[in-house]
């Protein structure tokens, strides 16, 4: 009787510790909201540094250049960002909430592209 009570408290146990685990949790959800942020701007980045090195034909050492450069500019490791990446491919809702966020940044992008450049600024005071 002891035996069974200590292996039913060692299963609860190690299932409460599993499910603290970060790889445990939901995509995305152990993220700080400026963080993830970072990461959505990110990855963005990253997609249109890839489009352009296609476009244009680059080799992938500059490209990896310009990636690394990415990384820097962003303060995140490539580490980290792999492992929020993983993070959100692990469920497909937080998944797909990421990419809906790359959407907004991919379009804020080309909206702050397409506008002219003195309209781009404040407006002052009239």
């Amino acid at each position: 009787m002891a035996d069974k009570m200590r292996a039913r408290w060692l299963l609860m146990c190690g299932i409460a510790i599993a499910a603290s685990l970060p790889g445990c949790s939901r995509g995305g959800d152990d993220l700080p909201p400026e963080q993830e942020e970072a990461v959505v701007r990110l990855h963005a980045d990253i997609l249109v540094l890839d489009q352009r090195a296609s476009l244009t034909n680059a080799d992938s050492s500059a490209k990896e250049k310009g990636i690394d450069s990415l990384y820097g500019r962003s303060g995140i490791s490539k580490t980290s960002y792999e492992a929020a990446i993983a993070n959100y491919r692990s469920d497909p809702e937080s998944w797909k909430a990421f990419n809906l966020k790359i959407i907004n940044r991919l379009e804020e992008l080309q909206r702050a592209r397409s506008l002219p450049k003195d309209t781009a600024k404040p407006l002052e005071k009239l």
